[in-house]
């Protein structure tokens, strides 16, 4: 896919809630851009700040993009979270072919399962005090899996008992 010129400012942010990803790209200026974003987001999911041409193509759809100054797109899709019986795993290819930032954020209470499939490795993991967060700058691989899992409710204090 054709991706002609992309500024050096590129941020690709993803904000899972439940089985769902919130994607939001933002260039600062693109010309002839095509991104392919997956077959389960129609034209009516997309939120697009500029004029913007879309084909729906078998196995995933593009949006096609003349040339533009601080473009957002925005959607939301289920196709990148699969669950499994260690967790659930988050997939993202890079159809960009250019350095990006990119960040994730898992939902509240989920956790990196241990010993399970983070890669490439993240360049840092913080929180924001209620979900983790996994940043990568200059990103320019194929592809982006992180498997995690959610907390179970546990009592950290046990159980207590009246004292009269």
């Amino acid at each position: 896919f054709l991706l002609s010129l992309v500024s050096a400012q590129t941020e690709t942010k993803y904000y899972i809630y439940q089985e769902k990803v919130l994607v939001d790209y933002y260039f600062d200026s693109v010309s002839n851009l095509e991104l392919r974003i997956p077959y389960d987001v129609d034209e009516s999911d997309l939120n697009i700040n500029l004029e913007y041409e879309f084909e729906s193509l078998e196995g995933h759809n593009l949006v096609k993009i003349n040339s533009a100054e601080n473009l957002s797109i925005k959607y939301v899709t289920e196709s990148m979270i699969n669950k499994a019986k260690k967790g659930y795993y988050f997939t993202s290819k890079n159809y960009l072919n250019e350095s990006q930032n990119v960040k994730l954020v898992l939902p509240e209470s989920a956790l990196l399962v241990e010993g399970g499939l983070v890669f490439p490795e993240p360049d840092s993991i913080t929180s924001d005090g209620r979900s983790l967060i996994l940043k990568w700058d200059n990103y320019e691989e194929g592809q982006i899996v992180i498997n995690y899992e959610f907390v179970k409710d546990k009592s950290f204090i046990g159980d207590r008992k009246s004292v009269v």
